[in-house]
């Protein structure tokens, strides 16, 4: 037991080693007028941390992965997204079931492994196919990283998943482009389609685009809207760099001023709704079939077909890159930025001439 010293005050203090996790130093000093209530406070300490730290090892040995799961997002709720809670909250769900009541300690690398196993067997409801590589691994990677949160120690290096599938994504080529341009043209989905093929909007930006936030000269985003739960949220955009002002092409500006507004957002649909539109759309005029979400891989593909930098592809679009000058969207468009909107627009003026747009019907639908 560490001995009290007297101090040039009159008190008494000790000087006791704690621990790391505890303190920087690791030593924990207890001061009191006596060397007797200095010991003792020092023997409490070391005590209520020895029965605290049982108690937890305890809790930690009973608590099944499913209560695991509950006290990790509990933990980050105030962090996390909610797009991102939804997503540990569905792993908890669907996957993995075998393992959400049998606790942590328990589940060895062979138990792991076997449950690995039946993921791969699984059917999806929703396709009617067995679940891609990239869902098990993506939920066997947040099981894996609540049981550490948990006990640091445990681990499964042998555990065999199953080897990522390249997905080969359903980008619309230039005429694909220019086809559902036309197609677009007078629905309710028009301008959501522009704002991704065009200016490289997500759904969720196109969501959240007020019409305030369309000036005379540009675009500015910052917010979006997702649907969690059947719950429409407003957030800041995911990232620093999804922050940004986009060079408003006279096109757009031009549709932008025919198009009836309805309320403070430039959209009202909801983000299953843009999609079943863009579905529909492409069937009736028998279209391939692809993602709304694949209009913005398009964009970036029409940027790299254009020789368009890195840094002013990745501005536009809003993708992080240690390459990319931090915080563009904040400065000034400087003369290579609007050289760069200007090439980009003239590409795309081409292919609404090439859709023969003016000559399209008005539709509603």
């Amino acid at each position: 037991m560490a001995k009290a010293k007297k101090l040039p005050s009159g008190n008494a203090r000790v000087l006791k080693y704690v621990g790391k996790d505890i303190t920087k130093s690791g030593y924990k000093s207890f001061t009191a007028p006596t060397k007797a209530e200095a010991e003792f406070m020092a023997a409490q300490f070391v005590h209520e941390h020895k029965m605290r730290n049982e108690r937890m090892k305890l809790d930690s040995a009973n608590m099944t992965l499913r209560q695991a799961i509950d006290r990790f997002i509990k933990a980050r709720d105030a962090i996390l997204s909610p797009t991102t809670i939804e997503g540990y909250e569905k792993i908890k769900r669907n996957h993995f079931q075998g393992l959400m009541d049998i606790p942590i300690q328990k589940i060895s690398e062979d138990i792991m492994q076997r449950a690995v196993n039946d993921e791969c067997k699984k059917v999806s409801a929703a396709t009617k196919k067995p679940l891609s590589p990239k869902t098990i691994n993506n939920a066997y990677s947040f099981i894996v990283t609540v049981i550490k949160s948990q006990n640091r120690y445990i681990d499964f290096p042998g555990v065999a998943t199953p080897r990522p599938v390249k997905i080969k994504y359903a980008t619309p080529d230039p005429d694909g482009i220019s086809a559902i341009l036309k197609a677009a043209y007078g629905t309710k989905i028009e301008l959501p389609v522009l704002l991704a093929v065009w200016l490289s909007m997500s759904m969720e930006e196109i969501r959240g685009l007020k019409w305030d936030d369309i000036k005379d000269d540009h675009i500015l985003i910052h917010e979006a809207i997702v649907t969690v739960n059947g719950e429409h949220i407003k957030k800041g955009t995911k990232v620093e760099e999804r922050t940004r002002k986009i060079i408003l092409p006279n096109y757009i500006k031009h549709r932008i001023g025919e198009i009836e507004k309805e309320g403070e957002y430039v959209t009202t649909l909801t983000g299953q709704a843009i999609y079943k539109r863009f579905v529909r759309m492409l069937e009736a005029h028998e279209l391939p079939r692809c993602r709304f979400h694949d209009l913005r891989h398009a964009a970036a593909s029409i940027m790299l077909l254009l020789g368009i930098p890195d840094k002013y592809a990745m501005a536009r679009g809003g993708w992080a890159s240690d390459h990319v000058m931090k915080k563009a969207y904040q400065q000034i468009f400087s003369t290579e930025e609007i050289l760069v909107a200007k090439k980009i627009d003239i590409y795309y003026d081409e292919l609404i001439k090439k859709a023969n747009i003016k000559s399209a019907k008005r539709r509603t639908g």
